[in-house]
Formats: C-alpha cells, sequence, structure tokens
C-alpha cells in the first residue's frame, strides 16, 4: 500500500508540473512514414529532462491498459519546450509529408494498433510506464493504421485516459498537404488563446490574427509570444472591452491597451514582456482590470499638457502601479515644473523641491499635483495595483484643512466613486475633481466616475474615519482625465462662465426626501475653492458654504442665497440646466441683487451680467416654489407669498393685468403697512419690521388671500 501511494504521488507531482506537454499530432502512413508531434500547450517554458520525461510505444496493445505490461520502446526526451513550441518525433525512415523533419525515434514504430504514451517513468518493469502515464493516445485496436489524428486546440492540459472527442482525425493526405496555417499541419499545434506568429494585423478582435480562429472569451487564457509578425493591440471598447482569463505575456512579447479601449482579464496577468496602458493628447487613457494577481512590469501612461500661465496646467495625479519610486521617475520636476503633495493639518501644498515634501514613492492610493513647462506622455511603471487600498483615521483639523484630503485612483481604469462596494466611515459621500478646464473643482456624487490616474479630494468629519478604494468599484469608462458629469434628478445645475480666460465653476441644488436643512454628509458636499482668476459659485445655508446641497422638497417657496466671486473683471454668464427635472409647473427665479433684475429661469435659462473681483459675493437669490408634485399644488390660490431676510415676496401664478392692493397686520389684526404694487409675476418688497409674525393680505382682481409669515 506505502509503495502505490508512492508511485501514485509521483505520478501526481509529475502531472502538476508536465500536465501542458501533450502529444498533439498523430500519423501512421506507409511503410515509414510514422510521426508523433508533442506540444506545451501552457504558458510557461518546460524542461524535458528535469525530471525526465519519456515517449512510449506499447506495440500491439490489445487493450487500453498495458498495467501489466513493459513499454516495447521507452526513450528519454530531451531539450525544453517554449509556450506553443513543438518538438517532432519521426520514425529513421520517414518521408513523408515531405515539408516535415524531426528527431528519430524508435517510439515511432507503431502501425494503428498500438498505445504511445507520454511518462515520466525512468525505469520499464511492468507496469512503472503505464503507471506514470501522463498522456496517451490509442485505444487498443486497429484505430490508427493509415490514418492522422491532432488534437483539437482547445485541449490545454494532458490526459491520461484516450478521449476521442479531444482529437479530429484527417486523411494523410491532408497533412501531406497541409500548408503551415492548417491544424493538419505537422511541427506547428494551433492552440486556443495564443495569438498566431503570423497574425496580419494587430486587432485583437481579427479572428485571424488567432491560432485557433477565434477571440478570447472571458474564460479563454491569453499567451502572447515573441516574433508575431504583428504584436497585438486590444480593439474592445467600454461597451464591448476585449476579454480572457488568465493573461501571460512572455519575454520579447507585446501588449498595448489604446486610448479608450478596454480590456479585462478575468484570473491573473502575467508579464514577462511588454504591457503599455496608453494615454495620449486626446486626454484619454487605456483601460485595464485584472480580477485576479499581476505580476511583472506594466507601463501606466499618463498625459500631461502644459502651462501657458500660473492658472492653467494643474493636473491631479495618481500612480496606478504598486509604490513607484518618484526618485528617476518622468515625474521628477524641472526647473520649471512643479509637483506637490496635499497636507490636511496646515491647508498647504508641500512642494518637492523645498524639502518639505513627505514622499519618496507615489504611494497607493494616494493624489498628488503636478504642473509642467512642457506636454509629455509621463509613465508610471511598476506591478499594477489590483487590491483594495484602505486609509484609517485621517487628520481632521477644524479652521484649516477642515478634513479636506487628496486621494488617488489606484487603477489602471476608471473607478466608480460610492457605488456601495466603498467603505466611507465618516466621509463625506461626494468626491472632487479638478477640472483643468474650468479651473475649479467639480462634484462626482454617488456612481459618478473617476478617471485612471486621477486624484481626488475626499473630506472627512472627524479624525476617526475609513476610506476603502475598493477593487470591486474598477470599471471601464471613457470619462477623460478630471472630467466628469452627474445627472440627477430634481437639481439644478448652474454654470457661471467667461469668454475670457475660459475657466467656469458648477454648483448644484437637489431637493430628495431624506435630505435636512443642514449639512448632509452622505450627499451634500461643501465648496472647495479653485483657481482665483476661476468664477466660483456657491449656495448658503445655515452658514455652510455648498457646491451641491441637497435639501427637503419645497412645499409652497424657499429663498436660498447663491454667491458669486469673479476671477477676473469681465462679462459672465449663468447657464440653468435640468429644469427638465422638475415637476412642469413648478417656478424656479435668479434675483440679481445688483441689478434688480428677477428672471425666470424657465424661459431664460441663461443669464448675462458683469463681474468685479472687488464685489460682495452676496449678489444672488434663488427663488423656488412649488417645485414637488402635483399633489403639492393648491389649485385655489393665484399667489404665494412669502419673506426672507425682511424682504417680502409675492409671487402671482400668471401676470395681474391691474395694480394689487397689500397691506401688512399684526396678529391682534392691527395695520402695520399698506401700499401697491405694480403688475408682475413676481414683487420683492423691503419691509424693515422687527422680528415677528405677521399676516400679510393680497388684493387684486384675481380675488384675495392672506398668508402668515415669519420675520426672523
Amino acid at each position: 500500500m506505502i509503495k502505490r501511494l508512492i508511485v501514485l504521488l509521483a505520478v501526481l507531482t509529475a502531472y502538476n508540473t508536465y500536465g501542458q506537454v501533450i502529444i498533439s499530432e498523430y500519423y501512421e502512413g506507409s511503410s515509414s512514414n510514422k510521426w508523433i508531434e508533442v506540444t506545451n500547450v501552457g504558458p510557461t517554458t518546460i524542461d524535458l529532462t528535469s525530471p525526465q520525461l519519456y515517449l512510449s510505444l506499447f506495440a500491439n496493445a490489445a487493450a487500453d491498459d498495458p498495467a501489466n505490461s513493459t513499454a516495447n520502446n521507452h526513450n528519454a526526451m530531451s531539450g525544453s519546450l517554449s509556450p506553443g513550441q513543438v518538438i517532432l518525433y519521426q520514425n529513421s525512415s520517414a518521408a513523408l509529408p515531405s515539408y516535415a523533419s524531426g528527431t528519430s525515434s524508435s517510439s515511432c514504430n507503431f502501425n494503428g494498433n498500438d498505445l504511445i504514451v507520454i511518462s515520466s517513468s525512468s525505469t520499464n518493469t511492468t507496469g512503472d510506464v503505464w503507471a506514470a502515464r501522463l498522456d496517451v493516445i490509442g485505444d487498443g485496436s486497429t484505430w490508427g493504421s493509415n490514418k492522422a489524428f491532432y488534437r483539437n486546440s482547445n485541449i490545454t492540459s494532458a490526459n491520461t485516459t484516450y478521449t476521442t472527442g479531444e482529437w479530429t482525425q484527417a486523411t494523410n493526405s491532408a497533412v501531406d498537404n497541409a500548408s503551415n496555417t492548417d491544424p493538419e499541419y505537422l511541427g506547428i499545434h494551433l492552440i486556443e488563446g495564443f495569438w498566431s506568429a503570423s497574425a496580419s494585423t494587430s486587432s485583437w478582435s481579427t479572428t485571424s490574427n488567432w491560432d485557433d480562429g477565434n477571440v478570447p472569451t472571458s474564460s479563454i487564457s491569453v499567451v502572447l509570444r515573441s516574433g508575431a509578425s504583428n504584436d497585438p493591440e486590444i480593439s474592445g471598447d467600454v461597451g464591448t472591452p476585449s476579454q480572457c482569463d488568465d493573461l501571460t505575456i512572455l519575454s520579447g512579447a507585446t501588449l498595448t491597451v489604446p486610448v479608450d479601449k478596454c480590456l479585462t482579464v478575468n484570473g491573473n496577468l502575467s508579464n514577462s514582456g511588454t504591457l503599455t496602458i496608453a494615454s495620449t493628447s486626446s486626454n484619454g487613457n487605456g483601460s485595464i482590470i485584472v480580477s485576479g494577481t499581476a505580476s511583472g512590469t506594466t507601463t501606466v501612461q499618463r498625459w500631461v499638457e502644459a502651462y501657458s500661465g500660473d492658472d492653467d496646467g494643474w493636473h491631479l495625479i495618481s500612480s496606478a502601479v504598486d509604490d513607484m519610486a518618484i526618485s528617476g521617475s518622468d515625474f521628477v520636476p524641472g526647473g520649471s515644473d512643479d509637483l506637490f503633495s496635499w497636507d490636511e493639518d496646515d491647508y498647504i501644498w508641500r512642494n518637492y523641491s523645498d524639502g518639505s515634501f513627505p514622499y519618496t514613492n507615489f504611494d497607493k492610493g494616494v493624489g498628488f499635483l503636478v504642473a509642467y513647462q512642457a506636454s509629455a506622455t509621463k509613465a508610471f511603471s511598476g506591478t499594477l495595483n489590483v487590491d483594495d487600498i484602505t486609509f484609517s483615521n485621517l487628520t481632521y483639523t477644524s479652521g484649516t484643512g477642515d478634513g479636506w484630503h487628496l486621494l488617488g485612483n489606484p487603477y489602471a481604469s476608471a473607478l466608480t466613486w460610492n457605488d456601495g462596494n466603498w467603505t466611507l466611515t465618516n466621509v463625506g459621500g461626494v468626491a472632487k475633481v479638478y477640472d483643468e478646464s474650468a479651473g475649479n473643482y467639480v462634484s462626482i456624487s454617488a456612481n459618478g466616475f473617476i478617471p485612471s490616474t486621477n486624484g481626488f479630494f475626499v473630506q472627512v468629519s472627524s479624525s476617526t474615519n475609513t476610506t476603502t478604494i475598493p477593487k470591486a468599484a474598477r470599471a471601464h469608462n471613457a470619462t477623460e482625465n478630471y472630467k466628469s458629469t452627474n445627472c440627477v434628478p430634481e437639481t439644478l445645475n448652474l454654470t457661471v462662465s467667461n469668454d475670457d480666460n475660459g475657466f467656469s465653476d458648477i454648483t448644484s441644488v437637489g431637493f430628495r426626501d431624506d435630505a435636512n436643512t443642514y449639512f448632509d454628509w452622505d450627499f451634500d458636499s461643501h465648496k472647495l475653492f479653485g483657481q482665483v482668476t476661476a468664477p466660483q459659485l456657491w449656495t448658503v445655508s445655515e452658514d455652510e458654504e455648498y457646491s451641491i446641497n441637497n435639501l427637503p422638497h419645497v412645499f409652497e417657496s424657499l429663498v436660498l442665497p447663491l454667491n458669486f466671486q469673479a476671477g477676473i473683471n469681465t462679462d459672465y454668464e449663468i447657464s440653468a440646466d435640468g429644469l427638465e427635472s422638475f415637476f412642469i409647473n413648478s417656478e424656479i427665479l435668479l434675483e440679481d441683487l445688483f441689478t434688480s433684475q428677477i428672471i425666470n429661469l424657465r424661459e431664460q435659462p441663461n443669464y448675462s451680467f458683469y463681474g468685479n473681483v472687488d464685489d460682495a459675493n452676496e449678489r444672488f437669490l434663488l427663488h423656488f416654489y412649488g417645485i414637488t408634485s402635483v399633489d403639492n399644488i393648491n389649485d385655489n390660490t393665484f399667489a404665494n407669498i412669502y419673506t426672507s431676510n425682511n424682504i417680502l415676496y409675492l409671487k402671482h401664478d400668471v401676470m395681474p393685468k391691474d395694480k394689487s392692493l397689500v397691506g401688512v397686520f399684526s396678529t391682534t389684526g392691527q395695520k402695520i403697512l399698506d401700499f401697491t404694487i405694480e403688475p408682475d409675476i413676481l414683487n420683492r418688497v423691503e419691509l424693515n419690521l422687527p422680528a415677528g409674525i405677521y399676516i400679510v393680505s393680497l388684493s387684486s382682481k384675481l380675488g384675495v388671500i392672506s398668508e402668515k409669515v415669519v420675520i426672523n
């Protein structure tokens, strides 16, 4: 029993090591025309002599189980086989096919009713060879007389049992007349998932570029060898990414993932050659997602556009490889370049060149700020990051950094922000990405995308916090570096821009059932100011400054301060987007306190004005009326009355034809004010009354309405 166990273990060990050395073709022709083709169908080079493999012949075997027999011929194999390489054995007198040339072996003395075996047994006593077999062809009858068989291209491991379904029969004539691209050809074996040495183009999705004539699917492992006439380039895009199971790139082989092309490796990546994830001046990136492990050196490019002045050319970057050293890399700044890290404690950018820079490597998941005098394609080079990255207890310094931290996408693909896979404990649910074209930070809400090699800001709410950047959130997405747009229902997006320097800013006001009037860490975002020469636009609620402000639904009216800061003295335009996401009868008005203009944004979604850098920030008010569902609209009223900061607003549903009378009364009925107002959709009247509760009565030909208002 012990001896049998030892033999079994020896067989298993040999099989695990050499299980991808197979008999790939059998040819039994007239006279001495006998051939056996052996191929390495695996992704690694195999030494046939350590331990030693043998090609053995059981002549005239009566059954496919010569357990009590010795092999008639038992010949040691020599050399090594690289992935896809073939060794051809022949009868010493073989003449056909005329193109074939091989190594003479006495194991090629079969006549069609024999068994041919690859084994690891160094001895040839009774049963030894058969017990140590790795691969076999033959079924013990006259199965192979004057016939040829080649192994199917999808067979990528040896089989100790002859299985007819793994083989395709061919005539000897077909083998004799085969070309080197035919599966019958002796001396070349076509293997599933192997890039063809004679590939006519570089396109991954061209069937003829693959040995077996099929483009790999998610379950097919791929091997790329050196010496191909054309090296492969990924051709799949976001909608239909190229796929494979394991990916092996051998020494001397090259694979490129061009801009906007995508590859998903569902298994492991082993790279001994050249793998490049491209980035070019189009501001796009190639994308690769590896589900398993990654080994070898990958180059992940990042295009960086040069600056032309102090305010442009700034880029937030992040490495997609494992802790690459900064020194000696493309990113080391020259005399006119900049590389900064962010310090939340002191709310300051730390310069690589002044001694205060705290990093020697591009740490995983950390973002950096760069600017270069010359445009160039930079390169992160190293082992791809394929694991989760976790940060714990990032600092929170009230009054300085206020918890803002610069992190980075650590993967060579886009990242879906806050998609349910993230751990965000005491971390805001909105990230910030710097938009170089706008000179400002844009907000990335849940399920928005952060491009590869891109840095992003998060804000923690306390010094006890956890952020996990999850590999499960990797995604193929065509969002260019630093640019993102999110469309959220019942959300007003306001963009301010100018034509002089092209900078802009965006702020959003949304309404949702689970929102509060105070700051919601899950979906609100504080304002993060960008370039000093860029315009800034933000809302204010309860002394908090917002770039994204989500509020409870409004049932009657809401006045929301909208602050503006000019970057330069010039003409600006505010453009409203998202109005169609609100209830059709709701109204949203923009009031310019400097010019006393009131703009119905549904009728005029663009408003032009002049801005001066010395102007006060408190320039605009947003008026929301009836933004919820039809159930919240009172059909019996013709006007809405409300106050904000001691200002009375009277909003008509339809334009009055004549003047209206207004009376303001105390709660005891004493008349305090009365006046007339001109016909208008929205009237604004400064009251200058003490804080308290008042009754306002509006009388016109449309009717009479009274409302209770509160002045704070």
